[in-house]
């Protein structure tokens, strides 16, 4: 039949953003599935919402600001000319989290 399971990870506050590879196995299959490559990429960049991460956000307005909003403005120009832009963040876009690791590692 069906087997339904929950696993709660908590990474470190300082664990390096990097893609980590889930993998749930019986204990006999576990060297096998390793060695096959199976199982959910997973990544964990930063946690606002934890006091203890670098990244913490007590206020909850600048968390939707700066963290749940997915647009903003952008500046461009000179010192006395410049321009304001709408900008998309697309940061909950599925091709940003992969463009986001490549060039945290290249």
């Amino acid at each position: 039949g069906l087997i339904r399971f929950g696993v709660v990870r908590a990474s470190p506050v300082s664990a390096e953003a990097a893609p980590l590879r889930l993998v749930a196995c019986g204990h006999e299959d576990e060297a096998a599935a390793a060695a096959a490559g199976g199982g959910a990429l997973v990544a964990v960049l930063f946690n606002p919402w934890h006091a203890d991460d670098a990244t913490f956000m007590e206020n909850t307005m600048l968390l939707q600001e700066y963290v749940r909003n997915e647009y903003g403005h952008i500046y461009q120009g000179e010192l006395n000319s410049y321009g304001e832009q709408t900008w998309f963040y697309a940061q909950f876009e599925p091709d940003t989290l992969v463009s986001v690791l490549y060039l945290l590692h290249h």
